[in-house]
């Protein structure tokens, strides 16, 4: 792809946003029914919205790519910067559970039914048994997508330890924002079978 069709599909791709922003806002003024991208989405394209310079930056860098010269692509202006030195390890670490079938099935379950559930649930749900199970809901747990509180309940006259697992903000958003761009991901690829 050469620099003048990479600047043709960035521009489609700023108008398709560009369009989504507009159906958004006439679903949140009530002109239209509730659906589309998840609430970050949203978030993600109001902030594009705020800071069109950037985008113009990052056009500007690709023609200035087209003539020769070696400036970053993401300058210093971006605030990008210091995320260009993050090491490939942190990003892999991050995105592994959406790669991960038994962790995606996990992730997804709490967008069903209630937003808490238990070990002994999820185990149902997933099918994992409980062990491996107990690994993988440690690992979401460390990467904060998933969040867990200890319930006490009185039975009997004992106490009851329960751990009732929930979906983490981070969790949740990426996860949502992942299913969206894979539904849309999906619908290209149905379009272009056609």
């Amino acid at each position: 792809m050469n620099t003048e069709q990479q600047i043709q599909s960035l521009q489609a791709h700023v108008e398709q946003l560009r369009m989504k922003v507009e159906e958004l806002a006439k679903k949140v003024s009530g002109e239209e029914t509730p659906g589309g991208p998840p609430r970050i989405v949203n978030e993600l394209l109001e902030k594009l919205d705020k800071t069109k310079a950037d985008a113009g930056i990052i056009i500007g860098s690709v023609l200035r790519k087209k003539h020769g010269s070696i400036t970053s692509s993401m300058g210093t202006v971006t605030g990008f910067e210091s995320w260009r030195e993050v090491p490939d390890s942190y990003v892999t670490k991050i995105v592994q559970p959406f790669t991960d079938q038994k962790s995606l099935v996990i992730l997804k379950a709490f967008l069903d039914g209630p937003s808490e559930k238990s070990k002994e649930e999820l185990q149902e749900v997933s099918g994992i048994e409980e062990e491996e199970l107990g690994k993988i809901l440690m690992t979401l747990m460390e990467l904060q997508y998933v969040e867990c509180e200890t319930k006490l309940s009185v039975k009997g006259g004992s106490v009851i330890k329960k751990d009732a697992f929930s979906l983490g903000q981070h969790g949740r958003d990426l996860l949502l924002v992942l299913l969206w761009r894979a539904d849309e991901q999906r619908k290209y690829e149905e379009e272009g079978e056609d």
